[in-house]
């Protein structure tokens, strides 16, 4: 039986947090304002988002998207793995050991 493979994409997390930054930046709001919307205690998060260090939360994106009015799939850049990237993303790994699991739970 050929198995199939399907490529997941994943985030993107510094071009995530370049959009992140240039949103805050055309809502004229600085790094401590964005925290404090967001409920933040320390602007630390935001600083690593916007360098792609890290990711936020869910519910961060969420509430994201709505101080900037944009949706998700604007505010999140996804990853489109190239062949070289495939073969060297941890994620991508995960994410195809994962369908294959998946599938081959189908397959019986």
């Amino acid at each position: 039986m050929k198995m199939s493979y399907v490529v997941l994409p994943g985030v993107d997390t510094k071009k995530t947090g370049a959009k992140i930054r240039s949103l805050r930046m055309e809502a004229h709001l600085t790094v401590r304002g964005l925290a404090d919307l967001l409920g933040l205690e320390s602007d630390q998060s935001v600083y690593k988002w916007q360098r792609g260090d890290s990711v936020p939360t869910i519910d961060n994106c969420i509430a994201l998207a709505t101080i900037f009015n944009v949706s998700l799939d604007e505010l999140i850049v996804r990853t489109d793995y190239g062949e070289e990237d495939r073969e060297s993303s941890s994620s991508h790994v995960s994410n195809t050991i994962r369908m294959q699991t998946y599938l081959r739970k189908l397959a019986g």
